[in-house]
């Protein structure tokens, strides 16, 4: 994780997980879901109805202490014990959207563990990624700046979709998660629109952690009109009325 972090973001492997473990249960958006699987159908079992065998096997996961090996080995075997529950979910569709899709249950759904790791291992994907050159203009803004132009490029627009995804299927943990977003890469500069969204969401448990008061962010100079637009759909956990709605980027990304 020491490879996420600059200088000025150190306090974010300490506090981030804490605070998403504190802040899991409030949870808003919808769930990203195949149209040909049912997680409603066929959820996630949770420890009560998992078996012995399993629940060893879950506890075993969980052993190392070390986030960056506990947490992909919790997923895997998580991942395992739903496709040994449900084995058709394997014909559902493809494989990478297919777990991407599972992981978005699993964090709606509030498996509080699960989903910590589910966001941490989100965050992680960036770490092997070379940063792009100092001038680049590529990077998210609640946009794409512009279309990724080679391999490097397409590999963080990766990584930001399926974070993007999990964001929407977890509302208050996204919120933390893209607003710390600017300590662990620098292709996400969010507008000040999209940061004014997140952090309506965690305003009301602002004085509850330390971490999500040095998150929140209401220094864009936006309209009234914007304001009370982006309020509105804050209120409603609608991230995509945002989106769909926020100014192109501008520039070079500068966090």
């Amino acid at each position: 994780m020491d490879k996420l972090l600059n200088p000025h973001g150190a306090w974010i492997k300490k506090n981030i997980i804490a605070t998403l473990l504190l802040f899991i249960a409030f949870s808003g958006g919808a769930l990203a879901q195949q149209a040909v699987w049912s997680f409603s159908d066929n959820p996630h079992p949770t420890r009560s109805e998992m078996t012995a065998k399993e629940i060893q096997t879950i506890e075993d996961a969980y052993k190392s202490g070390d986030l960056n090996i506990m947490c992909p080995n919790a997923i895997d075997v998580a991942y395992g014990i739903y496709q040994d529950r449900y084995p058709d979910f394997l014909n559902a569709g493809d494989k990478e959207k297919n777990l991407l899709n599972w992981k978005a249950h699993v964090i709606s759904a509030q498996r509080t563990a699960l989903s910590v790791c589910v966001f941490y291992t989100a965050m992680l994907k960036f770490s092997p990624l070379p940063e792009l050159p100092e001038q680049s203009d590529f990077y998210f803004c609640g946009v794409y700046s512009r279309l990724p132009q080679n391999d490097l490029e397409l590999d963080y627009a990766d990584a930001i979709d399926e974070l993007l995804t999990l964001v929407e299927a977890e509302a208050i943990s996204g919120a933390i998660s893209m607003l710390g977003a600017k300590d662990v890469t620098k292709t996400i500069v969010l507008n000040p629109d999209i940061k004014y969204y997140f952090s309506s969401l965690l305003l009301p448990r602002m004085d509850a952690n330390e971490t999500i008061s040095k998150l929140v962010d209401f220094s864009g100079d936006l309209t009234q009109e914007r304001r009370e637009f982006v309020e509105l759909a804050a209120k409603n956990f609608d991230l995509q009325a945002v989106l769909d709605t926020t100014k192109p980027c501008s520039g070079v990304a500068k966090n």
